[in-house]
């Protein structure tokens, strides 16, 4: 995973971190991006949409070489669709591959314009920040909706997988947490049931909070669901890949 946003090239530290240490001498801090991240689900009671807004703010090293402290940060929840019979989907802030998958899904919209952008030389970190300030205020102002899966076209947005969708079969229980698989809805939720789609759309609405009013021990838990210490990240039992960061990234309100 290193490798492949090595490979990206939006930034030389190419890894999250906390912006907090970020100075206007050393680092660019880009304005916030919003996105709503919305989900659409077919159900035997009719469609249920659930949705949520996330704020990603980028950073950059103006010196050459670049200094650490640069990368994004996220902040914001898993999108939630209330189901019938009390059930509800998450969709959460990564994917099986991507722990930030929430931070990268936004450089991945095809905003129109954004590739005829001139390439900055590697050794110019000035011309670097001026291009990738460029290149987020395309993303910032483009306000069409962008399927990131489709039925016909599960890969929607080239470059990004799924993220991740969880149901817990008791919501007071973090151990009881199931993965949805987005092609088989009916495998864990029963018949009926399908995604219709999912999509990202940037928006200047305010980040959505209060995760913990549904789930009301994640703002005490730690680790993973299932309490161990470390991820297995190939476990085939969810509760053993998911953590808190998983579902909600900043302060809980």
């Amino acid at each position: 995973m290193m490798a492949r946003r090595a490979a990206i090239g939006f930034f030389a530290a190419g890894i999250s971190v906390v912006l907090s240490g970020c100075d206007g001498l050393t680092h660019e801090r880009f304005e916030p991006i919003r996105y709503r991240l919305t989900a659409e689900v077919e159900t035997p009671e009719g469609l249920r949409i659930g949705s949520s807004v996330i704020e990603v703010t980028w950073a950059m090293s103006r010196t050459s070489p670049p200094l650490g402290g640069a990368g994004y940060s996220v902040k914001g929840e898993a999108a939630a669709v209330d189901l019938p019979m009390g059930d509800t989907l998450f969709v959460l802030l990564r994917s099986a591959d991507d722990v930030d998958w929430a931070a990268w899904v936004i450089k991945k919209i095809p905003t129109a314009g954004k590739a005829e952008q001139p390439k900055p030389n590697a050794g110019d970190r000035e011309a670097q920040v001026a291009s990738t300030r460029r290149e987020l205020d395309l993303i910032r102002a483009d306000r069409s909706v962008y399927p990131v899966w489709n039925p016909k076209a599960p890969h929607a947005m080239p470059g990004i997988d799924t993220p991740t969708m969880v149901r817990f079969r008791d919501t007071d229980d973090p151990m009881s947490v199931e993965s949805v698989d987005p092609v088989d809805f009916a495998k864990v939720l029963g018949p009926g049931y399908r995604l219709k789609a999912l999509t990202v759309q940037i928006t200047d609405d305010p980040v959505t909070l209060g995760i913990e009013k549904r789930l009301r021990w994640l703002g005490l838990h730690k680790g993973m669901l299932d309490n161990s210490g470390d991820a297995n990240r190939l476990h085939k039992e969810a509760a053993k890949n998911l953590t808190k960061r998983d579902f909600v990234r900043g302060n809980l309100k």
